[in-house]
C-alpha cells in the first residue's frame, strides 16, 4: 500500500472568490461575514483588557483559534497558552463550571 498524497488546499468557491475584496484573514480565520468581522474586533479589544474570556460554541467552530488569537494579542503572549475543553474535565471539576451544553465544547483564553 503507497500513502496516500497531501491534500492540496481547495480553491475558494466562486462566491467566495467575487467577494475576495471583502475576505479578511484574521490569526488562520478568513471570512467574508460582517458578523465575522466584528467578532475579530471584539477580540482585539478584549485581548487588550484584563477581563477572563468564556468561548462557546458548537464543535469545530472555531473557538480553539480565537482563544489563540485572543492570547496571541494580549500583552501576556509572552507566556504559555492553555486550551481548556471543559467537555474534556471530569464531572467532579465540571460541577464548579458554567453549565455544560450537550454537543459543545468550550476553550478558556
Amino acid at each position: 500500500m503507497t500513502p496516500r498524497a497531501p491534500r492540496l488546499p481547495r480553491r475558494l468557491p466562486e462566491a467566495a472568490a467575487a467577494a475576495s475584496d471583502r475576505l479578511v484573514e484574521f490569526h488562520g480565520l478568513w471570512t467574508c461575514d460582517p458578523g465575522m468581522q466584528r467578532v475579530f474586533r471584539i477580540v482585539e479589544k478584549a485581548a487588550q483588557s484584563e477581563a477572563r474570556v468564556l468561548l462557546r460554541g458548537e464543535t469545530g467552530t472555531g473557538k480553539e483559534l480565537l482563544a489563540r488569537a485572543l492570547h496571541e494579542l494580549s500583552p501576556r503572549h509572552s507566556g504559555p497558552f492553555h486550551a481548556i475543553s471543559c467537555a474534556a474535565l471530569p464531572a467532579s471539576l465540571r460541577r464548579h463550571a458554567p453549565r455544560q451544553t450537550r454537543g459543545s465544547r468550550r476553550w478558556l483564553a
